[in-house]
């Protein structure tokens, strides 16, 4: 009997370790590539926050710095056409320190099912404590997309219902 609790031990101390390999394995078999790498104020600096992607395979995201007045930028990464080439980068706003505008955006994005982008800025706006703006496609002027600033996160739970 005590044998059989030895070979018990011993059966569950090699499946853990059978585990941990495979679990290795996976971990170390994983590769990066990198999609973009961000050159200077012009670009953006400081992607603080993550990415969301669209149906179309583009990737949403903001920069804390840079872009074209260095007060930070929501931008755009579209896939290539080719297996293997390089992503297209696509500034679709950049911020600028005034009274309807925000400053500096550092968290996430959201992306609604019309084309919608959702997000925040630290800085900026009537008051100076921040924005949660909205990025619109039927706003779309010029070389970029024009934000809504809106006076409270109520209003963008709002929008989303």
């Amino acid at each position: 009997m005590q044998r059989l609790r030895l070979s018990l031990r011993e059966t569950s101390l090699a499946i853990l370790i059978g585990i941990l390999t495979l679990a290795t394995a996976a971990v170390s078999t994983a590769s990066e590539a990198v999609l973009h790498s961000f050159q200077s104020t012009n670009d953006g600096v400081e992607p603080h926050a993550g990415l969301v992607a669209d149906r179309a395979g583009n990737l949403y995201g903001t920069t804390f710095g840079g872009g074209a007045g260095n007060w930070g930028m929501v931008f755009q990464l579209s896939p290539p056409a080719v297996k293997g080439g390089a992503w297209t980068e696509t500034i679709l706003h950049s911020f600028s320190l005034s009274l309807t505008d925000g400053v500096g955006p550092s968290g996430g994005l959201i992306l609604d099912s019309s084309g919608n982008i959702y997000g925040t800025t630290w800085l900026g706006g009537p008051s100076g404590g921040g924005v949660v703006f909205e990025l619109s496609p039927q706003r779309a002027a010029g070389n970029g997309l024009r934000p809504s600033c809106m006076t409270s996160a109520n209003s963008l739970l709002d929008l989303l219902r």
